[in-house]
């Protein structure tokens, strides 16, 4: 195996700082939904105004939901750093769905989905880089 690309190392640290942030986020839905914070839910209206009709039971499920990929993140982004060549496959696919969603936020006129799609594209087109592939792949 050769010596590990830096920016490998700099997307593996990220995968794994994203797992954390969508893992925290998750177990935090996951409380608003069991919880029925209904002042909570209707500030967040004010702010969010799609969000003011969410019902709680989606709340559970999306939170569940980003609890798991949050996990599966924080796994994959290890995996990524010890250059474990399944890493490569699973990040691909990870974030071939982070583009299917940054996509869909986006068209919904979640505007804010534009750079996480961007960063997504980015690393999907470094991950298929020679380099990359050679480190992971042989």
């Amino acid at each position: 195996m050769s010596a590990r690309p830096l920016l490998v190392s700099i997307v593996a640290l990220l995968t794994m700082l994203c797992g954390v942030l969508v893992l925290a986020i998750g177990v935090f839905t996951i409380c608003i939904g069991s919880t029925g914070w209904e002042g909570f839910v209707s500030n967040v209206g004010d702010w969010f105004p799609i969000l003011e009709d969410i019902s709680y039971g989606l709340a559970v499920g999306t939170g569940i939901a980003m609890t798991i990929f949050g996990i599966l993140l924080l796994l994959v982004g290890y995996a990524l750093w010890i250059g474990w060549s399944v890493a490569w496959y699973i990040t691909v696919i990870l974030y071939i769905i982070s583009v299917v969603f940054a996509l869909i936020v986006l068209v919904t006129g979640g505007y804010v989905a534009a750079v996480p799609l961007i960063i997504s594209v980015i690393i999907l087109f470094y991950m298929f880089t020679p380099k990359v592939k050679t480190f992971f792949l042989g």
